[in-house]
């Protein structure tokens, strides 16, 4: 596939094929990685999130801080990268809970406030600011 610069997409060759019988499932996940292999071709920088000195690299699913690689568990690389794609957005306990651990929790648990401690521990303190009342959000000044 070639992108011009007006935008328009133009396909030379083929990239897959699928032989009959064929299940529609199969289908589906062949188109799926098409459309995964052209959306990061098309918008590749959106593979990285950068905050003051954190790099998270979404492909690799990799976090750095000053070029050194930090090692995160799935669920605080998860919620390093729902503060990253939103600097400055005040997050709420119960929605990061709804969006770091879905319905498998409890809504009176502290899940959150542990994550956060652990993410300023291996990410820098003031990194991620707590809003008395409210919940957490990304620092988008260094202070």
């Amino acid at each position: 596939m070639i992108v011009n610069t007006s935008g328009y997409y133009y396909f030379s060759g083929a990239n897959d094929y699928i032989t009959k019988p064929f299940r529609f499932q199969e289908l589906l996940a062949r188109v799926r990685v098409q459309l995964r292999q052209l959306h990061e071709s098309v918008f590749p920088e959106e593979n990285i999130l950068r905050a003051s000195n954190l790099v998270l690299d979404l492909h690799s699913r990799q976090a750095k801080i000053n070029g050194e690689l930090v090692e995160l568990s799935a669920r605080e690389f998860f919620l390093a990268e729902i503060f990253l794609r939103h600097p400055g957005k005040v997050f709420s306990r119960e929605e990061l809970l709804d969006r770091v651990w879905g319905y498998d929790y409890d809504p009176g648990s502290n899940l959150v406030d542990v994550y956060v401690a652990h993410l300023r521990r291996k990410l820098g303190s003031k990194l991620i600011e707590t809003v008395r009342g409210m919940g957490y959000r990304l620092q988008t000044i260094d202070k």
